[in-house]
């Protein structure tokens, strides 16, 4: 008998199936600036016109420096009245149209508010081909209720588009409100920071550093993780604290994982970084915190989501709400580090140009001359999980653990 069909479906519990991540499309004004790029359309009549400071579609100022401000909306965004809608083309800064793969698969995502009595406003979110037909497969329907500024939420959508679809001239993003005119006169939908991502597979050469079941492969604090529903999780009813590292070090990489947040968690991913100590100085921090919670109201710039503590300050906005599973990467070559956010990129610096005069946080940060070691999950004590982390050296420049590190961990 073949000893492969014995084993065939033994090994396929070991086969990992190709992990997803989100390609940006550089959607052009995305974060309205003054109703640029943005028209409104009478879906029924497919009348429409360019997007304005009046009419039940237009482009309003939101006032306010808050902290609900600076993290979902810009100065201006998008209000639509009952019955009103607003389109945007897919084009990138330069006017290009981007373009859709039939039977590709694409999320997404805009920030949300209401200025609503009852009922509040149901908006409804499309393709539309540049001849004003709706992409079937694309619409999605989400509300928000409340008045508060402080119900703003991010939103996003995934959907495949159709394989016979046959587009000459591109697309465009439609929002319409779908509350009735005559019985909600007053519910009023927003919206602001619109982007739009590719859904894909891996490329080759992705490895996994997390199997979903144990700790394999990991040092440092591995008393004070845990692995549960296929993540690894901080324990927060575990004494041990510190740092969990991988026991192998890498220089220029691609990192990619998702994460999920509580409210008002903290904690951060290191790069480059050494075996004990700050990684935020011995290394690199990358932040990972639930932007929006109150108590973070009064940080700096370089203390949000996606920053490189204390050096470089990452774009707002593209965050999901707590106890979502967010899509993050993080790309590392030379003095060049990239975060991509949901699709997004909210950082792309080079280090010595952010340095040149001091770092943000006027400390010394040592690790900046690093030009490799171990990525960590810095744990600050609050719930946070990590799962589907793979990672891909841009160069053969892993670098196995040394023999004190295996004490080291044995010894946790």
């Amino acid at each position: 008998m073949n000893i492969m069909i014995i084993l065939a479906p033994l090994l396929s519990l070991f086969t990992l199936a190709p992990q997803e991540h989100l390609v940006p499309l550089p959607l052009h004004n995305g974060e309205t600036t003054n109703g640029a790029n943005w028209g409104w359309l009478h879906p029924e009549t497919r009348n429409g016109g360019s997007l304005e400071s009046t009419g039940a579609a237009r482009v309003t100022p939101m006032e306010g420096d808050s902290h609900v401000a600076r993290e979902f909306f810009t100065a201006h965004v998008v209000a639509l009245d009952a019955g009103a809608a607003a389109i945007t083309p897919l084009v990138d800064a330069s006017g290009k149209t981007i373009e859709l793969v039939p039977g590709g698969r694409y999320q997404l995502s805009w920030s949300q508010g209401a200025l609503a009595d009852e009922p509040p406003p149901i908006l409804a979110v499309y393709l539309l081909d540049q001849k004003l037909n709706e992409v079937p497969g694309t619409r999605t329907v989400s509300s928000r209720t409340g008045t508060d500024p402080k119900d703003w939420k991010r939103q996003h959508v995934r959907f495949t588009l159709p394989e016979d679809l046959s587009v000459e001239w591109g697309y465009m993003i439609a929002f319409q409100n779908l509350a009735r005119p005559e019985s909600a006169t007053d519910s009023i939908a927003l919206v602001d920071k619109v982007s739009m991502a590719r859904v894909d597979s891996d490329e080759a050469g992705y490895r996994t550093l997390f199997d979903g079941t144990t700790l394999e492969g990991w040092t440092g604090a591995v008393k004070g993780y845990r692995v549960k529903d296929g993540a690894i999780e901080l324990d927060t009813s575990s004494n041990a604290s510190g740092n969990l590292y991988t026991s192998d070090q890498f220089d220029d990489f691609i990192l990619r994982f998702e994460f999920k947040l509580t409210e008002g968690a903290n904690n951060g991913v290191g790069i480059r970084a050494p075996l004990g100590g700050d990684a935020a100085y011995e290394g690199m921090e990358i932040q990972v915190l639930e932007n929006s919670h109150s108590k973070y109201e009064g940080l700096k710039p370089w203390q949000y989501h996606g920053a490189i503590y204390g050096v470089a300050p990452a774009r707002r906005g593209y965050q999901l709400p707590p106890g979502s599973w967010n899509h993050e990467e993080i790309r590392v070559r030379g003095r060049e580090v990239r975060i991509t956010l949901n699709g997004e990129v909210i950082l792309d610096v080079n280090l010595d140009e952010a340095t040149k005069d001091g770092t943000l946080s006027g400390r010394d940060h040592p690790g900046l001359s690093r030009t490799g070691g171990h990525i960590a999950f810095c744990g600050h004590g609050d719930e946070v999980a990590y799962r589907n982390i793979r990672i891909r050296s841009l160069e053969d420049t892993t670098k196995p653990q040394t023999q004190n590190q295996t004490q080291n961990r044995s010894s946790q």
